[in-house]
């Protein structure tokens, strides 16, 4: 297998990283030595031991073994600062050994002169392609795009694109290595992809690092396409890692191992099958809970999960009737912990439900409507929540079917739910609807009947209170004329008319009061009648 650099790579650190790789795998200073053992220098500050192997059309040729194979590595004079010899002697200055090159004996780990040839720098772009000619034959080849990244993980992604092409070729992948660069004008990845099929690439693989959903993480994702067939095949693989301990995460468990193996098409069953879910709260002591499941924990507290998509976590506290609350997304990796902090907030749920069409009665709970069903109002309708958890509510309509409607209730502000109903199309569902509809109408006029005999009733007892008092001041009239030596006269006749008056007037209180009270009574009765 063989890796070729291509011309215009951009970035130092990766040549020199893959030398390191190259050079420091076996001693060098070995008894089979091919050339001058050196001490090289370059003008990137770089020191590395190699084997001098002689300099050939500007080019220094260096060796080194790899898995005990003596192998050739070409890079252009101009980017050297010093090659010495044991000794101290510049060998640059002499161009020693100018043949050796052609003496040396070559692996098939070769790396080739036009690979790394650059002009002023590693760092100077290519020109433009015009021409299919102008680049390598792809024909039947696996082609490695280095990863794309941002200026700040240029380390990380030297790092990667190494391991990635060592995983490759270890799983039997002979592969070539480029950046995008060289592919100029090209400057996306569809149009790659469309040169490297027009020239006849057997596959590419194509690497990216961006930053994660959550803060200090990183997505590390690996794509492919494979061409041969009627229909190209696209794999692709990610994970994520943290930006302070990635190279940690990137050999943890065999995650990145697994993601290269997922990416050539080969099964990886998981060893971790559960995630796992940290989280804080600020205050702490608050209950924790999935949507439409039960409170699982006091914060801070840590529970595992298989859900490795969007697990939406809810936090509330209440206190002295007051209720706090606040709600995050998180997406769990297998294996791996994500931690939560979430500063709690007051808020006063309510539930917001707008329907189509509108005017729609609103049951609360998930049992039978009845005719005594008591309603929360008409849609559109807001009403407020006692706490979050999960909910239930029917809708009824004339002329449509009845909704039951489960819902979480989240620790915010306002919870908002859009149902359409379903017209009825059963006749049966026809004449059940009209006969409650009959029923609840019964029902209400006799409630508001009921309702209605309060009145009359308090009314007449009121009269009846009058009627006894006029009663009882009469007696008091009439135990006056009955006392001894009580002469008839003016005085006499006068208190025989009071007396009079007085029972009168509370015999009229009391057919009054009592006509009030027993149409108080019959209004009650006909209403009893009509809610049963």
């Amino acid at each position: 297998m063989s890796i070729i650099l291509g011309s215009a790579m951009k970035k130092k650190l990766f040549i020199l990283q893959f030398l390191s790789v190259l050079f420091l795998t076996v001693p060098l200073w070995s008894e089979e030595n091919q050339g001058t053992a050196a001490y090289v220098e370059l003008l990137s500050g770089v020191k590395q031991k190699a084997q001098f192997l002689g300099v050939v059309n500007d080019t220094v040729q260096l060796g080194g073994y790899i898995k005990n194979e003596f192998t050739i590595v070409k890079i252009a004079r101009n980017q050297f600062k010093s090659i010495l010899d044991e000794n101290g002697k510049d060998l640059l200055a002499t161009d020693s050994l100018p043949t050796a090159i052609e003496q040396a004996p070559q692996s098939s780990d070769t790396i080739p002169t036009d690979s790394l040839t650059s002009t002023d720098s590693l760092t100077q772009e290519i020109a433009p392609a015009k021409t299919p000619e102008e680049y390598p034959d792809f024909r039947g080849k696996n082609i490695f795009i280095t990863y794309e990244h941002r200026a700040i993980d240029q380390p990380l992604a030297q790092h990667l694109n190494v391991l990635t092409a060592k995983l490759l070729m270890e799983s039997d992948v002979a592969l070539q290595v480029y950046s995008k660069t060289d592919f100029a004008p090209c400057t996306d990845e569809k149009c790659i992809k469309d040169t490297l099929n027009k020239m006849g690439a057997s596959s590419a693989f194509f690497g990216s690092i961006y930053p994660a959903r959550y803060q200090d993480s990183l997505t590390v994702q690996l794509k492919a396409v494979k061409w041969g067939s009627t229909v190209p095949i696209l794999t692709s693989a990610k994970m994520n890692i943290s930006a302070k301990t990635a190279l940690t995460d990137i050999f943890k468990k065999n995650h990145f191992n697994n993601m290269i193996q997922t990416v050539l098409g080969k099964a990886v069953a998981p060893k971790d099958t559960k995630g796992y879910i940290h989280v804080e709260t600020d205050p702490e002591g608050a209950t924790l809970s999935l949507p439409l499941g039960s409170p699982i924990c006091k914060t801070p507290c840590t529970f595992a999960t298989t859900d490795t998509g969007r697990v939406v976590i809810n936090a509330y506290w209440n206190v002295e009737e007051h209720l706090w609350g606040a709600q995050s997304i998180v997406r769990p990796l297998l294996g791996d912990t994500s931690k939560v902090s979430l500063k709690l907030k007051r808020i006063s749920p309510e539930i917001k439900i707008t329907t189509n069409p509108p005017d729609v009665e609103i049951f609360p709970g998930s049992g039978k409507i009845t005719k005594s069903s008591k309603s929360l109002g008409s849609t559109p309708k807001k009403f407020k929540a006692s706490e979050p958890g999960l909910s239930y509510v029917r809708l009824r309509k004339a002329g449509y079917r009845d909704t039951l409607v489960s819902f979480y209730v989240a620790p915010i502000n306002e919870t908002e739910l859009n149902i359409n109903m379903t017209q009825l199309e059963s006749f049966d569902e026809f004449e059940a609807q009209k006969q409650w509809i009959h029923e609840r109408k019964m029902y209400n006029a006799g409630k508001a009947l009921m309702g209605a005999s309060v009145a009359p009733i308090v009314v007449g007892l009121v009269f009846t209170y009058l009627a006894t008092q006029d009663y009882n001041d009469a007696e008091s009239v009439k135990d006056d004329l009955q006392k001894p030596g009580t002469a008839e006269g003016a005085n006499y006749n006068k208190l025989v008319k009071k007396n009079h008056d007085l029972v009168d007037k509370g015999d009229n209180k009391m057919i009054l009061g009592g006509s009030l009270i027993g149409g108080g009574i019959l209004l009650f009765g006909i209403g009893f009648v009509l809610t049963f």
